[in-house]
């Protein structure tokens, strides 16, 4: 089990008005070989408030529970008017081609994986980095952190949570020159995958 909820719920942030974070609960055939597809989509949440999330997070541990799924967010917030436009945008494009029928079903959801504010990005740590180098998080961290001290003299919260494989860092954007394999002399590191459109584990049985 991997419970991350404490953890997330430190850096969501409501202070803009129409602010909304794209929460997803999906049964992948990484847990379930007999999966007849790779991914399913079991549930979508886009929350507007801390009290929305508190009030839903029962439900979303008992269906990872129940299906063995994992749920996850959406760092880079999403702002409810911004969406809505996109969709109506999308939906009169369908209309103009004729197509009226399902491919407007799941606008909502489409559009909230995308598009947004850029708050966060993912460092992607696996098992392959580990056992390379099992101190990789905290030297990444590191890296990071002196980055932002002495290059944007400003201090910043780097939050490390656990995957099923591995950890997430979770930072603001920085130069991404800053991990490269210069950073790793001597070592056979396989390339850190770092996510700018970030997406991280809530929870998973």
């Amino acid at each position: 089990m991997v419970n991350n909820i404490k953890e997330i719920r430190k850096i969501l942030d409501f202070s803009e008005f129409g602010t909304y974070y794209f929460i997803q609960i999906f049964k992948r055939r990484k847990d379930h070989p007999d999966l007849k597809y790779g991914v399913i989509r079991l549930e979508c949440y886009s929350i507007q408030s801390i009290e929305e999330f508190d009030n839903i997070i029962d439900e979303i541990i008992d269906l990872c529970n129940k299906e063995g799924a994992r749920a996850y967010i959406r760092l880079n917030s999403q702002n409810i008017l911004q969406t809505v436009y996109r969709c109506s945008q999308r939906m009169i494009d369908n209309a103009m081609r004729n197509d009226i029928g399902s491919n407007n079903k799941n606008l909502w959801n489409s559009e909230s994986g995308k598009g947004g504010k850029k708050d966060f990005w993912v460092i992607d740590i696996d098992k392959e980095h580990l056992d390379v180098y099992d101190d990789i998080v905290n030297h990444v961290k590191s890296i990071i952190s002196l980055h932002f001290k002495d290059v944007r003299k400003q201090e910043v919260d780097i939050l490390t949570i656990p995957t099923k494989s591995g950890y997430h860092i979770i930072s603001p954007p920085f130069d991404v020159r800053i991990i490269d394999s210069g950073a790793f002399i001597g070592t056979k590191m396989p390339t850190i995958q770092i996510q700018k459109d970030a997406n991280t584990l809530i929870y998973s049985k």
